[in-house]
């Protein structure tokens, strides 16, 4: 026995010596097959498997900078595309102590309590190679030596093309207005989540038309997220560019919010919005103006109330629909895809009260539809067989099917009959299981 064992441990050692033997080609491969945690369990077992996962998993890492990182001494042996700073920059930085880090990075997420703006600007020099940049940061101290230092540097950050600030509005206002010239002509997505320092009674921003010019200077622009904080009409600096394709509108509010979308009609160029707000019961007015034949994609979360035929006639062409608000009743179901978006909707996501044969076989009617996630509100274990028309329909690739309340399904697609091959099916979000037939 102490023989057979003594074989073992022995075979166990030529096996381990063999797989370090084996050129880095060939680990590379093995490492590809594992999963993230796996690969971070191999990583740990030496230098030079380290350096190989590493290798894998370099995009996946971010470095977080705290004060040690500007020590001068330290050198750095690899290059990172995601870099973030949690802690203050301190006075007189040594910029030559980060400058291997910025050469490489592709992110960079700048998050503390305050920065004097001489001294930010000073370190975001160095990231050229920059395309995602965040900044959020409670107060901004002003300095003299600012508007000198961007004269000297008018190639600053020439790769940022996604931008979002955090910061108190009139300093966001301010920094807008001396970096937007000259920083971001190529910008193309920027996020602003407004923190105001008091709050304000009124709904109007204040410098409104202020940041309104300053945002049409950004000519490339394409991309806009708008979050606030505090009770304030954000939107209408949204509303005021007509060039924006994609459009974010979000934040939080105590109990009940109503927001003015009569000036949504004047951007001619949207083609996705989407709606994120946190709030008891947030409502839209001035969604029966004009048409925005040009928005193909609208989202919504659970806080977001709106009359559904009010969106039928105000984005007649929409192609993806996300609604996770109060339940749809029958009839609007049946509006909806007896509606224009019966030759558009490509992507549908929505609550229906039960499992109705009827209403659920409607949805073969929309022509275009390649994904179908459907929430249910009742508590029938029955009814799955009911979705047996979407499930062979031709164009469909993906059906996702969930119950909100009560015993959920077993992942079983047993009552399905014979389903499209090209569909994947999903329920309570786990693959559906074909027992007995080939599987999707």
């Amino acid at each position: 026995m102490d023989v057979d064992q003594e074989k073992e441990s022995d075979a166990g050692v030529a096996d381990e010596l063999s797989i370090n033997d084996m050129p880095n080609e060939i680990l590379l491969m093995i490492f590809r097959s594992l999963t993230f945690r796996q690969l971070v369990t191999a990583s740990a077992v030496n230098h030079r498997w380290n350096e190989l996962a590493f290798f894998l998993f370099q995009n996946r890492v971010s470095l977080q900078l705290g004060s040690w990182a500007f020590e001068g001494q330290r050198e750095w042996t690899r290059t990172y595309t995601a870099l973030s700073l949690r802690a203050s920059l301190p006075k007189g930085l040594d910029t030559f102590a980060v400058q291997p880090l910025a050469d490489g990075a592709q992110t960079l997420d700048i998050n503390i309590d305050n920065a004097n703006d001489g001294t930010l600007l000073e370190f975001l020099r160095l990231f050229r190679g920059v395309e995602t940049l965040l900044v959020n940061i409670d107060r901004i101290r002003l300095s003299k030596t600012k508007r000198a230092f961007l004269r000297k540097t008018p190639g600053f950050l020439p790769a940022v093309r996604h931008l979002t600030l955090r910061c108190r509005y009139v300093r966001m206002v301010g920094l807008l207005a001396e970096v937007a010239p000259r920083l971001f002509d190529c910008l193309q997505s920027l996020t602003l989540r407004f923190k105001l320092a008091c709050v304000v009674a009124s709904w109007e921003i204040p410098e409104k038309q202020n940041l309104v010019e300053r945002l049409r200077q950004l000519t490339s622009l394409r991309k806009l997220g708008l979050f606030a904080d505090s009770d304030i009409n954000a939107f209408e600096v949204a509303f005021a560019l007509p060039f924006i394709e994609e459009l974010t509108l979000g934040g939080r509010f105590k109990g009940c919010r109503l927001a003015d979308f009569r000036n949504l009609t004047q951007m001619t160029s949207l083609r996705s919005l989407s709606l994120a707000f946190e709030a008891e019961r947030f409502s839209m007015y001035g969604v029966y103006t004009n048409p925005l034949p040009t928005v193909e994609v609208f989202r919504t979360n659970e806080s977001t109330e709106f009359p559904l035929p009010a969106i039928i006639g105000k984005f007649p062409n929409l192609k993806v629909l996300s609604i996770s608000t109060a339940t749809l009743s029958d009839l609007a179901v049946q509006a909806m895809v007896g509606s224009t978006w019966q030759n558009t909707m490509e992507d549908l996501s929505i609550v229906i009260a039960s499992i109705k044969p009827s209403v659920v076989a409607s949805f073969v009617a929309l022509q275009k539809l390649k994904k179908l996630s459907v929430f249910c509100c009742d508590d029938a274990q029955d009814g799955l067989s009911a979705f047996n028309a979407i499930a062979e329909k031709e164009t469909m690739k993906e059906l996702h099917i969930q119950r909100l309340y009560g015993m959920q399904w077993w992942p079983s697609a047993a009552e399905l009959g014979a389903c499209n091959p090209g569909c994947a099916v999903y329920i309570n979000k786990e693959p559906a299981k074909f027992y007995g037939r080939t599987p999707l």
